[in-house]
């Protein structure tokens, strides 16, 4: 069995588990929603934040358009209740903005999250870590609609001023320089893609260690500019270190999958 086969099945086997527990939880939240809608209103602060949470949960499971109907409700209701700037409003809308992305209505999140960005400065300051992350974003977003330029402009600004205020081995400050470098790939500056995320993979693992999730997604993103580089032999390497480490990863989702299985009431039982 070929390498890449290897790592499909092996992410197969771990999203399986993950789905089971997924819909176990979006369920219970389905079922929360529902009372708490009949029993606070619509636009109750507990309401808002289960719909959100529900929202989040249809995103993570890929069901996109019920995701985006569901948080631009939230949204909606928000906005009417607490106010544009509301700090939890903000927090809602910068979710639909993902939701958005994920469906791949890019001009829709790029608009809402220029609003996004632009209401979080206003209302936390350009230095607060939400903002931080917020216009890391945008960002992002930039880049995924092809407007490198733009995205490069961001997201330069977002990694120097999140290490400025947080810190260089700060997580919203690597996710930022991580952004950056993929974005200097995008544009073709390959040397300055790979001499920067080398530096954040280092960090991310000496941070967070080499099975993290953000530092999983640096060192595919490096193994990406090694491609792009023609430096086979540097991208042979890290894949095979970032086999191991999905190894790893499946190992303890089984476990986790297992313990949740074992407190799980038999079927039938009340």
């Amino acid at each position: 069995m070929n390498r890449k086969r290897t790592v499909e099945r092996t992410l197969e086997r771990r999203l399986d588990r993950a789905n089971a527990l997924l819909a176990d939880s979006t369920a219970e939240c389905e079922q929360t929603l529902a009372e708490y809608e009949r029993d606070l209103g619509l636009a109750h602060l507990a309401t808002l934040a289960c719909r959100d949470r529900l929202g989040e949960l249809h995103y993570k499971a890929g069901r996109r358009i019920d995701a985006v109907t569901l948080l631009e409700q939230n949204l909606r209701e928000a906005e009417r209740v607490l106010g544009a700037d509301h700090p939890d409003t903000i927090t809602y809308r910068g979710h639909l903005c993902g939701a958005y992305g994920a469906a791949g209505r890019n001009d829709e999140q790029i608009a809402l999250t220029e609003r996004n960005v632009a209401a979080s400065e206003r209302v936390l300051g350009p230095d607060h870590r939400d903002t931080l992350d917020r216009r890391g974003a945008l960002g992002m977003s930039y880049c995924a609609a092809g407007r490198v330029a733009d995205a490069i402009s961001v997201l330069e600004r977002a990694a120097v001023d999140s290490e400025r205020v947080l810190g260089r081995g700060d997580r919203t400050t690597l996710v930022n320089r991580a952004g950056l470098g993929q974005a200097y790939r995008v544009s073709g500056r390959i040397s300055e893609s790979i001499s920067l995320v080398q530096q954040v993979l280092a960090e991310c693992e000496r941070e967070f260690g080499r099975a993290d999730r953000l530092t999983c997604n640096v060192r595919a993103d490096l193994a990406l500019s090694y491609m792009r580089a023609g430096r086979r032999r540097a991208e042979r390497a890290l894949f095979k270190e970032h086999s191991a480490v999905l190894r790893e990863l499946e190992a303890a989702a089984a476990a986790e999958y297992e313990a949740a299985e074992a407190t799980r009431p038999p079927t039938g039982s009340k």
